[in-house]
């Protein structure tokens, strides 16, 4: 399941089309505290600080994006040798990149506004992902390879996650409930009640 935090509170739950209602609650309900916290923290943040995105800004930056990952793959190439098919980049909502079981790498065009340690990690990631296709102990061995330091890499990356988003939205893997501002002033953890309305979910065809 793909869950996705809005700034203003707003939460859209997205589930495999069949998944039980009673499992989404479920999960809702074991994520509640976290829920929480996130109402609370996006309630504390200058939403002027937060760098908004259009369509327009990807049309504008795509092509330095591409220049720059085939630049980037090129170099890091040398150390792991790997074949690839395609490179694309694309406008993503939650996901900084991917690999296709066919060999293609995408990348959010949105890299070009990262610190480079962080481009390159990202690229490397989905590089890595060409010969372990999964998270696992090889994969990550693999990273490690040319980021010994990848963990601390991965948290500095979360925090960007914030400021670099479209139309200031704050998107995650997680998180799960529909509560505005207002309601989130007046909430404590233990008042968070799972409500599995059909408009809060979006289930994905098989």
């Amino acid at each position: 399941m793909r869950l996705a935090v809005y700034c203003d509170g707003g939460v859209v739950v997205t589930s495999p089309f069949g998944v039980e209602q009673s499992l989404i609650e479920k999960f809702l309900n074991d994520k509640k505290q976290w829920v929480w916290d996130k109402i609370r923290f996006f309630k504390s943040v200058d939403r002027k600080t937060i760098r908004a995105f259009s369509r327009k800004d990807y049309l504008e930056n795509k092509n330095t994006a591409l220049a720059l990952v085939h630049e980037r793959v090129r170099f890091y190439n040398k150390v792991y040798g790997l074949s690839f098919n395609k490179i694309f980049i694309k406008n993503q909502k939650t996901r900084w990149g991917s690999c296709s079981s066919r060999g293609n790498l995408s990348l959010n065009y949105k890299i070009v506004f990262l610190p480079q340690k962080h481009q390159d990690y990202i690229i490397v990631h989905e590089m890595c992902h060409l010969k372990e296709f999964n998270h696992s102990k090889k994969f990550w061995a693999l990273v490690e390879k040319t980021f010994p330091n990848y963990l601390d890499i991965k948290k500095e990356l979360r925090n960007h996650e914030l400021f670099y988003c479209n139309c200031g939205e704050y998107l995650v893997r997680y998180a799960c409930l529909r509560a505005s501002h207002r309601q989130a002033a007046r909430m404590n953890p233990q008042d968070i009640t799972v409500s599995a309305e059909p408009t809060l979910l979006q289930q994905s065809l098989p």
